[in-house]
């Protein structure tokens, strides 16, 4: 339900895989498309309520149970099942964002890597080197050649 706070000028910075649930995404770490901007996922968690194996229900955070606390976040679900959590919002004014396609050549990796590096914190880019799928927005006689395909997500 993230899409409730997009009128407020609000946003999670929840990850870029929409296969994934929110638990797992969360207590594995959480790279999205805001991580430059707000952090991963579980720097933003505040709160947690956990039922531990034998049976008890913990409310956590940084002062309540903070060995815990600590564990869940990037931990995985080895501590527990994760019932309730608490994020912290951030205040996303205007989102941009789409795929970037590229040649993957040293010069242009090297490049994309610069400009990343330079970028206003704002600015999230993704980026895998892999062969061109057979998609209908890249070109036929791209596909099967090696590209940079990145996401990028400018929310500033």
């Amino acid at each position: 339900m993230a899409w409730a706070l997009e009128p407020h000028g609000l946003a999670v910075g929840f990850g870029d895989i929409g296969s994934v649930g929110i638990g797992g995404l969360t207590l594995g770490g959480g790279i999205g498309f805001l991580s430059r901007l707000s952090g991963m996922t579980i720097d933003n968690v505040m709160a947690a309520e956990i039922v531990t194996a034998d049976g008890r229900v913990h409310t956590i955070d940084h002062e309540h149970e903070p060995d815990l606390f600590w564990a869940i976040r990037g931990g995985g679900g080895n501590f527990g099942v994760v019932t309730k959590f608490r994020y912290r919002l951030a205040t996303v004014p205007q989102v941009y964002g789409g795929p970037l396609i590229l040649p993957a050549t040293p010069a242009t990796i090297s490049r994309l890597a610069q400009a990343c590096a330079e970028a206003d914190d704002a600015l999230t880019v993704i980026p895998t080197v892999m062969p061109a799928p057979p998609m209908p927005f890249i070109p036929t006689e791209m596909q099967g050649q090696m590209v940079i395909m990145a996401m990028v997500c400018y929310g500033g």
